[in-house]
């Protein structure tokens, strides 16, 4: 996709939102280590440089201190294998509005978060489950017992949780049941817990997506016949929203996984400092070691000001919230199509915010607040 081309039959854009004013989102991989094996992860386990705490602190710090930050999502790899964690996500909070880590549960909470951390309102924790237990320990290396384990402790510690799950052929048919299954066993009068689903990353249709110069690799898998059709996503995307969770929030907005792209300037880093501006490029624009943060910060103007996003009528209408690949994680290449556009025209996707005169807030990464 080319982010400058015109797209037939639709004005110019507005003006991209970008400047000083302009809140950001920072996706940070902590480490590419874990001590699970998942079937579909995208993280190449290969042994790669690890910025400090010390280093990372300075980069949001510097990043801090010209452009506004609304989100930092700390991510892996499993984060919880970082000794340094607490340290590093006390300092994103100092300057970001809110903060999410990521993480598949394998390793027991313990004590890695301090109570007075763990139970801050803008800190989420957000654990990667895919269904019932013999799909998710299919799907996730055998891990069922250890994710429950730490959602029970979370929950009882009183962190603000969501659970995120990858949707594929595998799985697809299960996720309404499972969830409401769920919503009926968090009935215990805790917090509600937030749910958003992606589907099945296609590696290869994003191999040679990014910038000029390599990150960290993806890894690859097979996923040819894996991935729902457009039709199917929409589908579960609206079954979701048109269930009456009582424990449960489904807080997505768009059914092709939302990252918000379109809407929130994102840059993503990688273990050794690398950066692009989609989470699952392989190749970037430069490190953070060697690129300072008002050049780095140009470059992201310059990316969110050439977006075609603007000028989609899926993108005004709410039904997408955009994409710098125009590949929607490779569902696009999957389905034979040409880019988001045509992904959405081809799903016949009049999925919208309004459903029974609900409206839903807009937060980062197409997160949603409660109904109104």
């Amino acid at each position: 996709m080319n982010p400058g081309a015109p797209i037939a039959g639709i004005p110019p854009p507005p003006p991209a939102e970008t400047g000083p004013a302009v809140p950001i989102g920072m996706d940070i991989a902590l480490t590419a280590r874990c001590p699970l094996r998942c079937r579909f992860c995208t993280v190449a386990k290969q042994p790669t440089p690890e910025l400090d705490a010390a280093q990372w602190l300075a980069a949001i710090g510097g990043i801090a201190a010209l452009r506004p930050i609304r989100l930092i999502s700390l991510e892996g790899g499993e984060p919880f294998v970082r000794p340094d964690l607490a340290r590093i996500a006390r300092g994103a909070l100092a300057h970001a509005a809110e903060l999410k880590i990521v993480t598949g549960g394998s390793l027991p909470l313990e004590e890695r978060l301090p109570r007075e951390l763990l139970c801050d309102p803008r800190l989420t924790i957000e654990v990667s489950v895919d269904g019932p237990q013999p799909i998710h320990d299919e799907l996730r290396d055998g891990s069922w017992e250890a994710a429950w384990a730490f959602i029970g402790d979370a929950r009882r510690r009183g962190a603000r949780l969501r659970l995120r799950t990858v949707v594929s052929e595998l799985n697809r048919e299960a996720v309404v049941a499972w969830l409401q299954a769920l919503d009926r066993g968090f009935a215990d009068g805790a917090a509600p817990v937030g749910f958003r689903f992606d589907t099945l990353i296609a590696p290869e249709a994003l191999a040679p997506l990014g910038g000029p110069l390599p990150r960290h690799p993806l890894r690859g898998y097979a996923s040819r016949g894996l991935i729902p059709t457009p039709e199917a996503v929409v589908g579960l995307f609206r079954r979701l929203h048109a269930e009456r969770f009582r424990n449960l929030r489904v807080e997505q907005t768009e059914a092709f996984r939302g990252c918000g792209a379109g809407r929130i300037p994102f840059v993503s880093f990688d273990p050794a400092g690398g950066f692009s501006f989609c989470c699952e490029a392989p190749r970037g624009f430069g490190s953070i070691l060697a690129t300072g943060a008002p050049q780095l910060l140009a470059l992201l103007d310059a990316q969110m000001a050439a977006l075609p996003c603007r000028r989609c009528a899926h993108f005004a209408q709410n039904r997408c919230d955009g994409c710098w690949t125009g590949q929607k994680c490779g569902m696009t290449s999957a389905g034979g199509l040409t880019d988001c556009r045509a992904l959405l025209d081809s799903a016949g996707a009049h999925h919208a915010l309004a459903r029974s005169g609900r409206t839903l807030r807009r937060h980062p990464e197409g997160a949603a607040a409660p109904p109104r």
